[in-house]
């Protein structure tokens, strides 16, 4: 009786293959890093990636990034401030909210969800204030959120 071990391995006849194999060997030259480098070496760009396409847009309308921010900030605070069944109605999405408060024809649904004030005029809410608060340069107070009274919580 032999004994075998990890120092005096057994006989393997190793693996044998009996199906097609799926690699399709025309592939082969392509897939080479000496190949790849070399096309990129001979076309300056990487051939792997689409060419982009120039583009010329008028950014004469679009405000300062800075200003974009803060009033990103101030809608996803208020979202975020939100009950959760709220949030969850508009999926979880700032953006979707936004989208949908900013909407004219759903003053009504945000009328319903508590959301503004049912004397309210939603021309109001879109309109651009002439005064800035000190603490909140470069907000629009549009979208700032009011205040809530928080004394009737269950935490205590």
């Amino acid at each position: 009786m032999k004994i075998f071990s990890r120092y005096n391995l057994g006989p393997s006849d190793g693996i044998k293959f009996t199906e097609e194999s799926l690699t399709h060997q025309e592939f082969y030259d392509d897939t080479k890093t000496e190949n790849i480098i070399n096309k990129y070496v001979r076309i300056g760009a990487n051939p792997y990636l689409p060419a982009s396409v120039g583009q010329f847009l008028d950014t004469t309308t679009i405000s300062d990034f800075q200003s974009n921010m803060e009033r990103f900030r101030a809608v996803s605070e208020y979202f975020e401030s939100l009950p959760s069944d709220i949030r969850l109605r508009f999926r979880n999405d700032p953006q979707f909210f936004a989208q949908f408060a900013s909407n004219p024809e759903n003053k009504n649904a945000l009328e319903e969800l508590g959301l503004i004030p049912q004397s309210k005029d939603l021309s109001d809410i879109n309109s651009t204030p002439q005064s800035t608060d000190v603490g909140n340069e470069g907000v629009d107070s549009a979208i700032t959120p009011a205040p809530q009274d928080v004394s009737n919580s269950d935490n205590g």
